[in-house]
């Protein structure tokens, strides 16, 4: 498991560093020496929300990284309100960034996020969720449908036979659906065999700890809590699914997955309450998406590695690699690479 995830480790580094190894003349005056007015180029950030672990963790990266290099960032969080991200979006663009990386809060209803950005001259970048039906000019992801894949199979080793229940994440985010989609490419052949029965399958809004309590609850109380899986689609909804389980006395006896590799998913996955995280470095997506800006802004070609379908073009995309990870591998992985510290994982397990 070592050898692999350090092999694993090396392609994200090498995807990260081609990423400003292709050059090209600067496209126009404008991005020429990559400033405007005389100033340090500055790159603006939409995120969806600050609320969540993981999106903090990556910010703090992402100023780190553009403070390295001489260039200034500025952020900008949504609260998972639509309507205030394109306000948001027109106040960085009279800022006057040089360059846009966005995490919808709405996949499918950002498109004028790109086409206001493209009318100011201003590169859109697209963070781990891509906007669709635009012209969006990069795309920095994880393979989400391969996330969902990765969560079901280990789920069907650990209960081959039995009840699942699916618990997405918002249905406004495409992610949401190509993880349960990679859900249903792995649990499909079980269920026509009648090995596996999906009892419950919902949508949490906003990847909602809470809503996702509820429906497992829901769900345990339909079926007299009979139930071998819930596969929920982060850390956080899989700690309301773990309360609904502890509820019932019955936290540790059902597989649970999630994503991220938030503290807290951590913490119950050596607690023995959660089974798995999918583990998705941050820093290859921090890296991955500023060096795409720090490129674009100097008129340069960014270096990909595949192509996402948005419903309006083949985008080029940088894609990463992400990881299983449970309590058998946590130690090699995620505290190995300080994503997580062992003091903070473990408490007084250590």
């Amino acid at each position: 498991m070592k050898k692999q995830f350090k092999q694993a480790a090396a392609v994200l580094l090498t995807a990260c560093l081609i990423l400003a190894g292709c050059s090209t003349a600067p496209s126009d005056e404008k991005k020429e020496d990559g400033k405007k007015d005389g100033g340090k180029p500055l790159i603006g950030v939409l995120f969806r929300t600050l609320a969540e672990e993981k999106w903090t963790k990556e910010k703090d990266m992402m100023i780190e990284l553009a403070d390295k290099e001489g260039y200034e960032v500025v952020f900008q969080s949504a609260n998972d309100d639509v309507s205030k991200q394109l306000s948001q979006c027109e106040n960085l663009l009279a800022q006057g960034v040089d360059a846009l990386i966005v995490l919808p809060v709405d996949d499918g209803s950002s498109e004028p996020i790109v086409e206001k950005a493209h009318a100011e001259d201003v590169p859109v970048i697209s963070y781990d969720q891509i906007v669709l039906n635009a012209d969006l000019d990069y795309n920095v992801t994880f393979d989400s449908t391969e996330v969902g894949k990765k969560m079901a199979t280990y789920a069907v080793e650990k209960a081959p036979k039995g009840k699942y229940v699916l618990l997405c994440g918002g249905q406004a985010s495409n992610n949401a659906t190509l993880i349960k989609n990679g859900w249903h490419e792995i649990l499909d052949p079980y269920i026509e065999s009648g090995d596996i029965e999906v009892v419950y399958e919902q949508y949490c809004e906003n990847w909602s700890p809470e809503i996702a309590l509820q429906y497992a609850e829901d769900a345990l109380t339909a079926n007299n809590d009979d139930i071998q899986a819930i596969l929920c689609a982060n850390d956080n909804m899989a700690n309301g699914a773990i309360q609904a389980l502890t509820n019932k006395n019955l936290q540790g006896k059902v597989v649970v997955t999630g994503q991220d590799a938030d503290l807290l998913g951590c913490q119950n996955i050596v607690n023995g309450y959660q089974s798995l995280t999918v583990y998705k470095p941050s820093s290859a997506l921090s890296q991955a998406s500023m060096e795409a800006a720090f490129a674009l802004i100097k008129g340069e070609d960014v270096k990909t590695n595949s192509t996402m379908d948005n419903g309006y073009k083949e985008v080029p995309t940088v894609a990463l690699e992400s990881f299983v990870v449970d309590k058998d591998n946590i130690d090699d992985t995620i505290i190995k690479d300080g994503y997580q510290s062992k003091e903070e994982v473990y408490g007084d397990k250590n």
